[in-house]
């Protein structure tokens, strides 16, 4: 069995374009393990953008907040606190840590959707009717709030998100394609913050 992984990365070009590559990383020639495979990855990846950004990305040390491994009960006020004492370490003159990296951005809005509709008292955040906004608006100014309070006190940040594949009509047809687990309104914001994104999938090919 043959494992494919393959990266499609994009970066902003000075006209303000993406440019699109597309890298067939590795073949490995045994079933691995998932996490093992995405670290490898990624290795190569950062090697590639290096190269791409001409030596602008560089290796920093990085903090990781994970909430699909947390314990249960973690809530959006801590997580907001745990990167405003980052901030506050930060301002103080602490430099040990660079990045702040988000593992995963999708587990991450559901537990401020979560903690949104406990404060109300919603089953469905749809419920919510207020002229703040809705409850999706609030919590999107919430969540990205965090990584603009964490740039503007000069950390660097990385997200990131699930697939999942979805159905869209492009020509006529319909065309299955994998995009981020979250609403076309989160998707949309990522897409607006980040200055560099990176898709990887893999499929397994069954050889004699």
């Amino acid at each position: 069995m043959k494992i494919n992984v393959t990266l499609h990365s994009s970066i902003p070009t000075e006209t303000g374009a993406w440019l699109k590559v597309g890298l067939d990383v590795l073949e490995l020639d045994t079933e691995q393990d998932i996490e093992a495979q995405t670290s490898e990855a990624l290795e190569t990846w950062i090697k590639v953008t290096r190269k791409l950004n001409d030596g602008m990305l560089e290796q920093v040390e990085a903090m990781l907040i994970d909430p699909d491994s947390n314990p249960e009960g973690e809530t959006a006020t801590a997580y907001m606190a745990m990167v405003d004492t980052l901030i506050v370490r930060r301002k103080k003159g602490s430099k040990d840590i660079e990045m702040i990296v988000l593992d995963t951005i999708d587990e991450l809005i559901e537990i401020f959707l979560r903690d949104f509709c406990l404060k109300h008292k919603l089953e469905d955040p749809l419920d919510y009717k207020s002229g703040e906004g809705n409850a999706y608006s609030i919590v999107r100014r919430d969540v990205f709030g965090i990584l603009d309070r964490a740039y503007k006190a000069g950390f660097g940040w990385t997200v990131l998100a699930h697939v999942t594949p979805k159905t869209i009509r492009h020509g006529g047809e319909d065309r299955i394609v994998m995009s981020l687990s979250v609403s076309d309104s989160f998707r949309n914001a990522i897409f607006r913050k980040c200055e560099h994104m990176m898709f990887m999938d893999w499929h397994t090919i069954t050889t004699r």
